[in-house]
C-alpha cells in the first residue's frame, strides 16, 4: 500500500512538472512563404520531432509573401523567417535590420517550365511569350528577371500573368500562359504527374529551365534580426540547431519525413 501512495505520488510530481515545462515553453512565430507545402517538411519534422520544444519554444507556423516576411522580422513583429537569400541583399541596401544565418537551400530553387513540344528551347526564346509567375516579389520574380539578362532579354521582352501560387493549375488546365514560374523541388513533379494521366490539357512532357543554369544566386536561409542576434545569440542559436536537427531527419528518412508533415500540408 505504501507503494503504492509513493508510486502515485511519484507520477503526481511527475506530471506536475512536465505540465510546467508546457507552460514555460516561450512562443516562437516562423514565418514561411508561399504556401503550406512539404518543401517546408525540415521545419515541420522539427516541431513534430519535439526539437524546438526541447531548446524551450513551441513554434507557430505562418504563411506570408516575402516582402511581408522581410518587414515583419525587421520590425521585431516575429524573429525568424525563411526567404531567398536576393531579398537579404534589397534588405541590407535599404539599410532594413535583418541577418541571414543559415543557408538551407544549396542553390536557387527558382525554375521555368514550358511544354516540351513548344517552340521554347532555351530562355532566349521566351522573347513575345506569356509567363506566369506568383507576382511581381520575391524569389520567383527575382528568378525570373535574372534568368531573362542572363539570356539577353528584359520584362519587356515577355509579357508577365501574376497567377499566385498556383502555377501547376494554371499552365495544365487555362492554357493562358506559355511558360510558368515553378519551385523546382515540387512544382515541375506535380505537372509531370498531370501530364502522365492525361490531365495537363494538351501537354504530354515538360521541359525545365533552371536560374541555377546560368547564375549563381545566394538562396533561402533563416533570417532574423540585427537585434536578437546582438542581444541574445543563444536564442537564435538554439532555433537554428533545431530546424538543423529536423533538416538532418528529412535527408536521412524521406519516407518518415513525409508522412510527419502531411498534418501540415
Amino acid at each position: 500500500m505504501i507503494r503504492r501512495i509513493a508510486f502515485v505520488f511519484l507520477l503526481s510530481i511527475m506530471l506536475s512538472t512536465v505540465s510546467f515545462a508546457q507552460d514555460d515553453l516561450q512562443s516562437e512565430r516562423f514565418l514561411l512563404t508561399f504556401v503550406p507545402n512539404v518543401q517546408f517538411s525540415p521545419l515541420y519534422v522539427a516541431v513534430e520531432q519535439g526539437y524546438f520544444e526541447a531548446a524551450g519554444y513551441e513554434i507557430s507556423i505562418e504563411y506570408l509573401n516575402e516582402p511581408d516576411v522581410v518587414d515583419l522580422v525587421a520590425a521585431g513583429q516575429a524573429n525568424f523567417g525563411m526567404v531567398s537569400g536576393e531579398q537579404v541583399i534589397v534588405a541590407a541596401a535599404r539599410q532594413r535590420p535583418i541577418v541571414y544565418v543559415y543557408e538551407w537551400f544549396q542553390q536557387y530553387p527558382i525554375g521555368l517550365v514550358v511544354d516540351l513540344e513548344s517552340d521554347i528551347q532555351q530562355p532566349a526564346d521566351l522573347a513575345g511569350h506569356k509567363i506566369g509567375l506568383p507576382g511581381r516579389f520575391g524569389a520567383s520574380y527575382s528568378g525570373l528577371t535574372t534568368m531573362l539578362m542572363a539570356a539577353g532579354l528584359t520584362e519587356r521582352d515577355v509579357e508577365l500573368q501574376e497567377i499566385g501560387f498556383s502555377a501547376p493549375d494554371v499552365f495544365c488546365t487555362s492554357g493562358a500562359i506559355d511558360a510558368a514560374i515553378v519551385y523546382l523541388n515540387n512544382e515541375p513533379l506535380q505537372i509531370k504527374l498531370r501530364a502522365s494521366e492525361a490531365e495537363c490539357g494538351d501537354v504530354e512532357s515538360i521541359r525545365v529551365f533552371a536560374v541555377s543554369d546560368s547564375t549563381d544566386l545566394v538562396s533561402n536561409g533563416i533570417i532574423t534580426s540585427t537585434a536578437l542576434l546582438e542581444t541574445d545569440s543563444q536564442h537564435v542559436e538554439d532555433v537554428v540547431s533545431a530546424f538543423n536537427m529536423g533538416l538532418r531527419d528529412v535527408i536521412n528518412n524521406p519516407a518518415r519525413a513525409y508522412l510527419l508533415s502531411e498534418s501540415y500540408v
